[in-house]
């Protein structure tokens, strides 16, 4: 992956004055031994308990940071998002009871690491399966793309809708014979993209919704289920649709702001002076996801 890696849980960082250590992936790969190849090698057939003691000497916790990501700043200033090891897990857990993911699945990881969609969804759900995932450095790459699906049998797509559309406009049916689904979000899907699917691939569409803040997925469709916009929310996570003002709760079919709260939240932004974005209802802390 010729990418650059935060790495958010180092010895010694402080949280609240951050301090910014970016490395290379590359120069982490230079101090990679045959050694610690064999010994990983070895340590992946160890039950799961002997492989948490032995590469958690520390004694990580659950609520700890694993990663911080930055928001786009599209709207301000980049925000950091701290995601521990709870809000990433809990939020990858019901994506695996609602979409089939086996062992000879490869998924296509063609989503930077440091946006929410392709840390979690692109580079940790399929490892976490057991699955294999299959990189490619450039989205906009289309017709490469489409020639790399056919070379390495992907059977899961994952991107954004542009760069999804762009891979399907590269290549021909053929090409697409062993993609099963097609994960896709970040921006809304167009019928263009739907149209393309449904014409050169045997698969379908899993469109869904989410934020950073929120490990990124708040709703999805699920396979071989009615689809509608952007599905319903995980099982875990509770929606509410208020007034962006008042907050009060609007009726069904109401457009309104959404507020999401569950395990996979976040916890606060590590920017100095920033404004919260919870809002606190009948007791219960909600998020303010601005959509």
């Amino acid at each position: 992956i010729s990418s650059w890696a935060f790495i958010g849980r180092l010895e010694g960082i402080d949280f609240d004055g951050l301090d910014e250590m970016m490395i290379m992936l590359e120069d982490v790969r230079r101090n990679v031994t045959f050694k610690d190849k064999l010994k990983g090698k070895l340590l992946s057939r160890k039950s799961p308990k002997t492989i948490l003691k032995t590469l958690n000497p520390k004694g990580v916790k659950e609520d700890d940071p694993a990663v911080i990501l930055f928001t786009s700043g599209t709207e301000n200033m980049p925000k950091g998002v701290p995601l521990t090891h709870h809000n990433i897990l809990s939020n990858m857990r019901p994506v695996f009871q609602d979409i089939p993911i086996y062992t000879d699945d490869i998924l296509f990881g063609i989503l930077p690491p440091f946006h929410s969609f392709g840390f979690t969804v692109a580079t940790l759900l399929a490892p976490l399966a057991g699955a294999r995932v299959a990189y490619f450095p450039n989205p906009t790459e289309g017709k490469k793309m489409a020639e790399r699906c056919k070379k390495w049998g992907i059977t899961i797509t994952c991107g954004a809708p542009t760069f999804l559309k762009g891979m399907m406009k590269g290549g021909t049916k053929e090409m697409f014979s062993t993609v099963r689904l097609n994960v896709t979000g970040a921006e809304k899907a167009p019928q263009e993209l739907f149209d393309l699917v449904q014409a050169l691939t045997p698969g379908e569409i899993i469109e869904g919704y989410g934020i950073t803040e929120c490990s990124p997925v708040i709703s999805m469709n699920r396979p071989g289920k009615f689809h509608k916009g952007v599905g319903q929310a995980m099982s875990n996570v509770d929606l509410l649709i208020v007034h962006p003002d008042t907050f009060e709760l609007l009726p069904p079919n109401t457009q309104g702001l959404i507020l999401a709260k569950g395990p996979n939240v976040f916890k606060g932004y590590i920017n100095p002076g920033i404004e919260p974005p919870f809002v606190t209802i009948n007791g219960d802390k909600w998020y303010k996801t601005g959509d």
